[in-house]
């Protein structure tokens, strides 16, 4: 824990503890078991790394719920056990930006419901005008409002993490219900790659529209290729492309749809690599493009460095290995940063925003002291 600060090494003495307690070999071997799945990168979308990372930490929850320590403040301890794991889970996959606003929306919980609890202790505290009888028969041994927060905030903290999961598990429906707004009649649109939100979307507006898609092949991967074979099963008129003829047939296009792996502070994407050429295309020709995602992907962070988010590829998807000369490197990065200017509108499970609006979304989902796990 050389490499910690002060707070992250307290985190960890206080999680350290909990973990070797009775019992608590289970839940060390949960939160191994899934740090050893990221860095195997066994999971391929954000849902399924958002709802696991809240799986693990309600089981890390409700554990320490059970087992606090009774000399603390059970929402300090709660929190620092959050932090601990949440910063263990970061670290074994970095890139993965839906792991930490994951943490986040947990520990944004954690005082939520904290505050929740006094506010209503006291409320019924001062509510009631205590009688001197009451007063003077109360046992010494009953629970104090304070003692009361206490043995429940761990309960309610739990059921909030499960209205988040049910929220996470059902963030398509809303997102497809508004495709009839934004979709109109022969419409011509555009996307790249391939995403399940974004396919649900589409289907959904064939229920009362025809229209064309256009899919770039988004090589070299080509997921583009199963994007479109699953649209046609829809009968959607699908037309797959090449990326090097994006630009040329923007002209004809209406609107841009794009999933992306993560939404910035700023309003920025982070999003599948040629998604920037795609937007850059679209600006040029004055198509709007439009971001179809859930808020869980949502992130305080912001693009002041970039390459923090990288993540490479192999480059033997591009090349052949005998083919690239001993002078040569060859990058094949897996995201690309696309600027807030190219983005025309998001929709979201709370409906359609403007990328200005972003910051208000993420008051209402973080905590800005939770910025930094």
């Amino acid at each position: 824990m050389e490499d910690l600060d002060g707070l992250a090494v307290e985190d960890e003495v206080v999680l350290k503890r909990y973990l070797d307690s009775d019992k608590g070999s289970h839940l060390k071997k949960t939160i191994e078991e899934f740090i050893s799945r990221l860095k195997r990168r066994e999971y391929v979308n954000s849902f399924e790394l958002a709802s696991q990372t809240l799986f693990t930490l309600t089981v890390l929850i409700r554990f320490v719920a059970v087992k606090r320590d009774a000399a603390g403040s059970t929402a300090t301890v709660l929190m620092q056990v959050v932090r601990a794991v949440g910063r263990r889970l970061i670290r074994a996959r970095p890139v993965e930006i839906v792991i930490g606003n994951a943490v986040r929306r947990v520990l944004f919980t954690i005082r939520e419901e904290n505050t929740n609890l006094i506010k209503g202790f006291a409320t019924d505290r001062h509510s009631a005008q205590p009688q001197l009888h009451a007063m003077l028969s109360k046992s010494p041994t009953e629970s104090t409002p304070l003692e009361t927060v206490k043995t429940s905030l761990g309960e309610a903290v739990v059921d909030g993490l499960q209205e988040i999961q049910g929220e996470l598990e059902n963030f398509h429906e809303p997102i497809t219900k508004q495709a009839l707004e934004h979709i109109h009649a022969n419409d011509v649109l555009l996307v790249s790659g391939s995403s399940k939100t974004v396919q649900m979307f589409l289907k959904e507006a064939k229920r009362k529209r025809d229209f064309e898609v256009i899919v770039a092949e988004a090589a070299p991967a080509c997921h583009g290729h199963d994007m479109a074979r699953k649209l046609c099963e829809s009968n959607i008129s699908t037309t797959v492309i090449t990326d090097s003829a994006i630009m040329a047939m923007m002209s004809r296009v209406n609107k841009v749809l794009i999933s992306p792996k993560a939404v910035l502070a700023n309003g920025g994407l982070l999003a599948q690599t040629g998604t920037h050429m795609v937007a850059l295309a679209a600006k040029h020709h004055r198509v709007p493009v439009v971001c179809v995602t859930g808020l869980h992907k949502l992130s305080p962070l912001y693009a002041h460095d970039i390459d923090a988010f990288a993540d490479l590829n192999s480059p033997g998807s591009v090349f052949d290995y005998g083919e690239v000369p001993d002078n040569v490197h060859v990058l094949a990065p897996h995201y690309d940063y696309v600027p807030p200017e190219l983005v025309s509108l998001f929709i979201t499970n709370t409906g359609g925003h403007l990328p200005s609006y972003v910051y208000r979304l993420l008051a209402e989902y973080y905590n800005p002291a939770d910025n930094v796990i």
